[in-house]
This record gives structure tokens, C-alpha cells and sequence, in this order.
């Protein structure tokens, strides 16, 4: 399956960032409904559980849950701004050392896994595009479990609910290779199996990496 141009997500850009999980890299206090965005009614079902400290990582459901009250938020290409996903994430938005405009945030979940949140410019264009990713950081063969608590159906119907419009992407074969869902921005939507472990776990479809432009 292809997967987006962001090999930075590959590398956990996060790592050198926060080395781990250090105070830089702690949740801000999850945004009050007095400053929550009118259209991100349709993902108060997904409400942020506790804030992460240092010692308190992010499971990887919270993470979902975040991403998506974030996605609902969203009018426009514009609102991709490190204020807009802080606001709406609680999550500290860092600038990377390239200098080239990017943000992001992301840390680990467990042993095998971490989240990466990365907003970048798109080449050419008067544009930014987010990249949300759940990477493998420990067993290069770790089932997608300990993310997949909000699986992919969870996240389609969100953003069903949020009048975002779904059609799958083919490559060759009649392979599957992403979900568009097309509302005030663009997502493509990549996912992997659960694990490999039986017939239901590798049909069971797990959200591995969201682009937003």
C-alpha cells in the first residue's frame, strides 16, 4: 500500500524534539467548550480523556480522539496553524529545526508505539498539510492493538457525522490503497490490519496514517 511522502514521520521526528517523554512534549489543558469551533459538535461523542503529563503518557485511543475533535474543527485549509491544533488538540505544538515552517507534536504510547502530529508547507503551494501517524518505534512487526481501540469504522463514522463524503482508492489489481473523505478539507486515510494473527484480526482495519489538506 503506498503510503504518504513524509519519510520525516517514519524517522519519529518527535525523538530528538522531546527525547522521550520530557516536559516539552506534555498535553496543554484539553480546550473548554467555550472555545471549541461550532462544527466540532458532531465529534463530542470522542471527548479527550486526561491530560498526559510526563509521566502519564497518551493511549493511543486518546490520540484518536484528539485527532478527530481536531479534524472537526477544521473550516479550511487556513486553520492549520500550531494555535489551531493546540487549541483543539491540547497538545504543545513544537517547531522543527529545519526552519522551513513546520510543527508538530508526538511522543510515545508504549514500548512499540508513539504518535506523530506534522504540519508542514506543501511544495509549490500556498498551503499547509497535516500528517497524523502511528509509528512503530520498538518491534518492527508490533500489532496495531494498542492503537486500534478506535478503529477505522469508529473514524468513518465520525467523520460521516461531520458531513465529510468517504469513496475508496484503487491501485492496481482492484488493490485498496486509501480512503478519501472530502468535506471542508481533504483526507486520505491509510490503514493496516490489526495483526496477523488470524483471518479477523488481519480484516480488522486499523487507521495507520491521516493527511489533511
Amino acid at each position: 500500500m503506498p503510503r504518504p511522502s513524509h519519510s520525516l514521520l517514519r524517522r519519529a521526528w518527535w525523538l530528538p524534539l522531546c527525547g522521550g517523554l520530557l516536559s516539552a512534549c506534555a498535553s496543554l489543558p484539553a480546550p473548554s467548550d467555550a472555545t471549541t469551533d461550532a462544527n466540532t459538535r458532531s465529534t463530542q461523542e470522542f471527548p479527550m480523556t486526561t491530560t498526559a503529563s510526563p509521566s502519564t503518557p497518551l493511549s493511543g485511543e486518546d490520540v484518536s480522539r484528539r485527532v478527530l475533535k481536531l479534524i472537526g474543527s477544521l473550516k479550511s485549509n487556513a486553520d492549520l496553524t500550531a494555535e489551531h491544533l493546540e487549541r483543539h488538540t491540547g497538545l504543545r505544538m513544537q517547531r522543527a529545526d529545519s526552519g522551513d515552517g513546520s510543527f508538530g507534536a508526538g511522543a510515545a504510547i508504549d514500548a512499540n508505539w508513539s504518535y506523530n502530529l506534522l504540519v508542514s508547507p506543501k511544495l509549490g503551494e500556498p498551503r499547509q498539510q497535516l500528517t497524523f501517524d502511528f509509528a512503530r518505534t520498538g518491534d518492527p512487526a508490533a500489532p496495531m492493538t494498542p492503537v486500534c481501540a478506535l478503529d477505522f469504522d469508529a473514524y468513518a463514522r465520525a467523520l460521516k457525522d461531520m458531513g465529510f463524503q468517504d469513496s475508496p482508492t484503487y491501485a492496481e489489481h482492484g488493490r485498496l490503497s486509501y480512503w478519501n473523505f472530502r468535506g471542508p478539507v481533504t483526507l486520505r486515510v491509510f490503514v493496516e490490519g490489526e495483526s496477523n494473527d488470524s483471518p479477523e484480526a488481519i480484516g480488522h482495519r486499523c487507521v495507520k496514517t491521516i493527511t489533511v489538506e
